[in-house]
């Protein structure tokens, strides 16, 4: 019987979409739960009796893999690279290098899709290994919480069907990690020059990208789906919780005024440097409610991206870590 805490995880970015690659890496979750389904065709044809089906058939197969983990300097760019833009690379010629993410308005440098290959040991010599291609990540969510390490949680489809097997395609090595905690993270808030001024009210903050990929299925002799597509425009979203020490937030929301908020996690120095995690985002408040929390007042504060007009983006999110390449 596999149990979960046996599961093993490695992936690879595609060079082409849907075609499967060797794996390249162990890629480092405290959750990953594959979906599948196929669909059944079911004839009910009228025969004189109440029995309802005499045929059921397998049709449309649909896959995902959705995880979840603590973000890793040198493992978040192969999520950003896949969420937020691809064909990414590092800027610097020794650690830290600088990995930049900021989206693009069209298709340019698309978010690249991945090969991801599971499966459970339970000691035994033969595991059972899943490996599904074309992974596309729908949504990334990313949460700080001041005592625990920054998490993330990604929603992946693809197109194509689940291969099952014996054995892993390749076997990375393990590697040294180091966690972006929250106890490093600072808030900044403001209405001009993002980074300019220190907000110490926030106590928790999530940050959350939406693309809306949809699977584009055709009369092609097979059960799967041709690829998968963005038929709608991506939304960016920050959700922060903020001692309500002030109305500074609350004015703003009320004049639906754009807020410019950085959270900078600075971590342990990295060769003339530091290992960072940035995140920039743009936003006006769509919502702001009041709450009570172990008997402190917060406001809830739920903002939506609009394209600043200096920044050209409503997002970025930027990584120095040790890592020179990503495949």
């Amino acid at each position: 019987m596999a149990v979960n805490q046996l599961l093993k995880l490695v992936g690879a970015i595609e060079s082409t979409a849907g075609s499967a690659a060797t794996a390249t890496r162990v890629l480092y979750v405290n959750e990953a739960t594959p979906s599948q389904e196929v669909t059944s065709i079911a004839n009910t044809t009228l025969r004189g009796n109440y029995f309802e089906t005499y045929e059921i058939n397998p049709g449309i197969e649909r896959n995902g893999l959705n995880v979840a983990g603590p973000v890793l300097y040198n493992q978040i760019p192969f999520w950003l690279e896949t969420a937020v833009k691809g064909g990414v690379s590092a800027s610097g010629t020794a650690a830290p290098y600088t990995w930049a993410y900021t989206p693009n308005s069209g298709t340019a440098n698309a978010p690249k899709t991945f090969t991801a290959e599971w499966g459970w040991a339970d000691g035994g010599t033969v595991v059972p290994t899943y490996l599904l291609a074309g992974c596309a990540t729908d949504e990334l969510s990313i949460t700080y919480v001041k005592d625990e390490a920054v998490t993330f949680s990604a929603t992946t489809i693809a197109a194509g069907t689940v291969a099952l097997g014996t054995a892993y395609s390749a076997s990375p090595s393990d590697t040294t990690q180091v966690s972006v905690l929250g106890v490093d993270a600072a808030v900044y808030i403001d209405a001009t020059t993002i980074g300019s001024t220190a907000d110490t009210s926030v106590q928790e903050a999530t940050f959350t990208l939406t693309r809306g990929l949809v699977r584009r299925d055709a009369l092609d002799g097979t059960s799967a789906a041709v690829d998968t597509v963005a038929p709608v425009a991506r939304q960016a979203r920050l959700e922060i919780v903020r001692y309500f020490t002030n109305r500074n937030e609350l004015d703003k929301f009320l004049l639906k005024s754009e807020r410019k908020i950085r959270i900078a996690v600075t971590g342990p120095t990295l060769g003339v440097g530091n290992y960072e995690f940035t995140l920039d985002f743009y936003g006006v408040a769509d919502t702001h409610e009041i709450a009570e929390v172990d008997g402190v007042i917060v406001a809830n504060i739920a903002y939506r991206g609009i394209v600043d007009s200096s920044a050209s983006t409503d997002f970025s999110i930027t990584v120095k870590n040790n890592l020179a390449t990503i495949s």
